[in-house]
């Protein structure tokens, strides 16, 4: 997380965003292990059809074997089962880290949109009569109401589609794959 904060703090501090600075700041540590557990909840998504597929094949080498097709061993019994569970903890393990992300990204959201309004409602207390009378307490609440919520709901999908998270599921599969297939380009 300090690696995290050294590179992005940096570039903030040039671009001189003392609000997108202060929000950084105080939410890293609260948002960073979400996208820990979003990576382990997508690697667990992606990879379950494997373990799928590798029950399915035990279900088919055990029928044959039975049946007395030549060629198929009759595999052990344990390896049904601890296929059989472990897909069943990767589903858990999916959902629950999924849920989790969504939960730290709201709460994220909730915590960046408390902060705003304080900002603004601290800022409102000192305007100039001038300044009233250019920003009405009606266009206060209104942005509060509108402008910040954004940000409430923009934090709840932030890693969603980000590149940081996005590849990592999918490294899995492709080493699987490419193992598989040596090489050589199979479609099947």
């Amino acid at each position: 997380m300090q690696a995290l904060r050294h590179v992005l703090l940096p570039v903030l501090e040039r671009r001189q965003c003392a609000v997108i600075h202060a929000l950084v700041h105080n939410m890293l540590a609260h948002h960073s292990p979400s996208i820990v557990i979003k990576v382990v909840g997508d690697v667990a998504q992606v990879t379950s059809p494997l373990v799928t597929k590798a029950l399915i094949n035990f279900g088919t080498q055990s029928y044959y074997s039975h049946r007395g097709v030549p060629g198929y061993t009759n595999p052990h019994v344990g390896l049904g089962v601890g296929l059989a569970f472990a897909l069943w903890i990767m589903q858990i393990i999916s959902s629950l880290s999924i849920h989790q992300f969504f939960v730290r990204s709201a709460g994220t959201g909730v915590l960046a949109r408390g902060a705003l309004i304080a900002a603004i409602y601290r800022r409102s207390l000192v305007l100039s009569g001038k300044s009233r009378t250019v920003i009405t307490n009606g266009k206060l609440v209104n942005h509060i109401s509108t402008d910040v919520s954004r940000i409430d709901f923009c934090a709840g999908f932030f890693h969603v589609r980000r590149v940081l998270v996005s590849p990592h599921p999918l490294k899995p599969i492709l080493m699987v794959r490419v193992n598989r297939c040596h090489g050589q380009p199979r479609f099947s």
